[in-house]
């Protein structure tokens, strides 16, 4: 049984919740990587999302096993710019974020997923424009609704992503798994 429509209704359903409008095929090379408790991830090329025309969501997918990390900015109106955040909780404070984690895929399609969502921490843009969102962040993170997690855990990545240009599915034929 194929997981990636549960975990493309996740993502579209996700995105759609923070207002991000993109296109999912980038438009050249970028990066982003993070890492919880250690345990480390890479985002492939074709798993970078950057809603360049709204300024206020990037992703990063691994393009196997559902791992993968959405930055976004509390309300679909408010832009990143360059700067220090901190992390968003409740507010919707201009210099505010919010990071969701995902570790993995649930073991039964609407089950519980490992999952994190920042609670404390800061992220910082070196860089926002029409070619890529640049830097970093260093965040407490604890279980999402729904996670199988328990506890906090501790969370750090770093990440140049390109927009996206094309219309194809994000990881392209290799697809989200």
């Amino acid at each position: 049984m194929s997981r990636r429509p549960a975990l493309c209704t996740v993502l579209v359903l996700g995105l759609a919740t923070i207002g991000a409008a993109c296109s999912t095929s980038p438009s050249g090379g970028g990066s982003f990587t993070w890492s919880v408790d250690g345990r480390s991830y890479q985002a492939a090329q074709l798993g970078l999302v950057y809603a360049n025309s709204s300024q206020n969501t990037f992703s990063g997918f691994t393009c196997a096993n559902g791992q993968n990390a959405t930055v976004s900015t509390p309300s679909a109106n408010i832009k990143f710019r360059t700067g220090t955040y901190a992390s968003a909780g409740s507010t919707t404070a201009t210099d505010a974020f919010q990071i969701v984690v995902n570790e993995g895929l649930a073991a039964q399609a609407g089950g519980p997923v490992p999952s994190w969502v920042a609670s404390a921490g800061t992220l910082t843009i070196t860089a926002i424009d029409g070619s890529h969102v640049a830097g970093s962040f260093d965040v407490t993170l604890t279980p999402s609704a729904n996670s199988t997690e328990t506890g906090t855990a501790h969370g750090t990545g770093t990440f140049d992503v390109p927009p996206f240009t094309a219309n194809t599915s994000i990881c392209g034929s290799t697809g989200v798994r």
